[in-house]
């Protein structure tokens, strides 16, 4: 699959995709007026879930960042905290240490709240 270059001109009333070679990759737009600032994105549930469970894969503390406050994310770290880990939670931030992890089979009837997926 290839890299594509959007352009368009102000007269231009359709954009015409090109595709760039592969050694070019990136998305350039032409546009009437500069683009500048930032964006700040929102945490995802579908990405925080699989991370919280790779945390078991760690020893010591992870340390994650913009973790939506939702419920399967509090299912995740129940879920966790009852296999022996422990969660703290503050501000969208989530800190994990499995250093006291003793059990590997987690408590079906938490599991079973989870509505989102983990691989």
């Amino acid at each position: 699959m290839g890299t594509f270059c959007f352009c368009s001109s102000m007269t231009s009333k359709v954009n015409v995709p090109q595709v760039l070679p592969p050694s070019d990759p990136k998305l350039v737009v032409n546009g009437g007026s500069p683009l500048s600032g930032h964006v700040t994105v929102s945490g995802s549930k579908n990405s925080a879930l699989p991370i919280l469970a790779a945390t078991l894969c760690c020893s010591g503390s992870s340390n994650l960042k913009n973790v939506p406050c939702l419920s399967d994310t509090r299912t995740m770290a129940s879920i966790l905290e009852s296999l022996g880990a422990q969660v703290m939670s503050f501000g969208g931030d989530m800190v994990v240490n499995t250093d006291g992890i003793v059990s590997v089979e987690p408590d079906s009837s938490d599991v079973g709240k989870l509505r989102g997926r983990v691989f």
